[in-house]
């Protein structure tokens, strides 16, 4: 009991953090009817876990944002943020409890952010702000307008409109081939951040912006001019977020 009442466990969250010591372990901990044996329950330490990821995760939820030209906003849908691994930090918060650790850490993570409590909370500073509205797009590196430019999005008269979400560049490759039912587009620079939706140059346009995307938008994507998704492509890095509404 003394080793497991001697343990600290403080995760952090940015400038924030949450601590395991001995007023939560002694929740985690039964006794026999004579109080000589003693046991460390690992659904109470999973239970724990469960409501410090409710309380943390913000993995698949609203993102208050703040935009170029509409102010604050929010953006549902998505698959960006923040979400604790229950299964795997339950255990790992077991052990350290069991050898009566004391530890300041990170809890382990399914999916990770780019930040805490920085611009945009866990969008950080540095994302691609695709405005569907304005057909505009901006690339922001550490808080700095790296290239803004004007762009087509899905064909909405085809219902092939471009989803509202806040998502994360997923990789990055040169030369590659967009493949669908009745397509087949060869591409310089792509960069997919939501399933099949991505980023990529489209040579083929000779004019981006204003009302094209409404009878003559993409499959879905967002294409950008080549040169500047040259520049998009050479500053924004796998993993950056990209915030579409």
């Amino acid at each position: 009991l003394d080793r497991w009442l001697g343990t600290e466990v403080t995760y952090t969250f940015g400038k924030e953090s949450e601590t395991v010591d001995q007023s939560v372990i002694s929740g985690f901990i039964t006794l026999d009817g004579d109080g000589y044996e003693a046991e460390l329950s690992k659904e109470a330490v999973a239970s724990w876990v469960a409501e410090l990821a409710k309380k943390r995760d913000t993995f698949k939820q609203s993102h208050t944002f703040q935009s170029t030209l509409r102010g604050i906003i929010t953006v549902k849908g998505g698959n960006y943020g923040w979400q604790i691994d229950q299964e795997t930090e339950s255990a790992e918060l077991y052990a350290s409890i069991e050898k009566g650790e004391t530890v300041t850490k990170e809890p382990a993570y399914s999916h990770r952010a780019n930040a805490w409590d920085g611009s945009n909370g866990d969008i950080g500073s540095t994302y691609i702000e695709v405005d569907m509205g304005a057909q505009h797009m901006w690339c922001y590196k550490n808080g700095a307008l790296v290239i803004d430019t004007d762009v087509v999005t899905g064909n909405i008269s085809k219902n092939y409109g471009t989803p509202s979400m806040v998502s994360a560049i997923q990789y990055k490759t040169r030369n590659a081939v967009l493949k669908g039912a009745n397509y087949r587009t060869p591409v310089s620079y792509w960069m997919p951040f939501y399933g099949n939706y991505g980023i990529h140059d489209a040579n083929w346009r000779g004019e981006f912006g204003g009302d094209i995307y409404l009878l003559n938008g993409s499959h879905g994507c967002v294409n950008t001019p080549p040169a500047a998704m040259k520049v998009v492509y050479e500053n924004m890095e796998s993993g950056t977020p990209v915030v579409l509404y």
